[in-house]
């Protein structure tokens, strides 16, 4: 009886304060936000925005807007336009590096990169984010122009990135 009690007691304790987190662990995720819209400049030498998705918030739920500008007129955004939102809202971080005297072009990152633009809030500072080479995990190296990240290469999953090659009708309501 006692040796069931201490046993159950034992799992009771490792339930409610769990057996934690190593510190040396690097945290998961990168930041914790809501975009209200995200760009995307494809790699190249005409730098221009080809996908642009709005998030539109209310009380009882989001709206998505989505549009190709100069070729596809403003739609509403399919759920692979949510999905947009929801994975660079708290992108997973898989790897930092110091950045010190290395050249971005040592990741790939040039003046001629594929950009992703996010905004918090419409006409607010942009979060730029410079997408280089992918690595043997398929993660991209990427610049993030920010306080935060400006002395670092962060590796992002390359299907955050990957997506906007996808034809546009795949992110517009049909």
């Amino acid at each position: 009886v006692i040796v069931g009690l201490t046993a159950i007691a034992l799992v009771v304790i490792l339930l409610l304060f769990g057996p934690g987190l190593e510190k040396s662990q690097p945290e998961q995720v990168l930041w914790t936000r809501d975009f209200t819209i995200v760009e995307y400049i494809p790699a190249g030498k005409e730098r221009r925005i080809t996908f642009r998705a709005k998030r539109e918030s209310s009380l009882t739920k989001d709206r998505f807007i989505v549009e190709s500008p100069g070729k596809h007129a403003p739609r509403r955004g399919s759920y692979n336009t949510k999905n947009i939102f929801t994975d660079f809202g708290k992108p997973r971080n898989a790897g930092r590096y110091p950045r010190g005297n290395a050249e971005l072009a040592e990741y790939g990152i040039n003046a001629e990169s594929a950009e992703v633009i996010l905004y918090e809030k419409e006409g607010g500072a942009p979060l730029r984010l410079r997408i280089g080479k992918k690595n043997q995990s398929g993660n991209s190296f990427t610049a993030i122009e920010s306080d935060e990240f400006k002395d670092q290469i962060v590796l992002i999953p390359s299907f955050l990135f990957d997506r906007f090659d996808r034809p546009f009708k795949e992110f517009r309501d049909q």
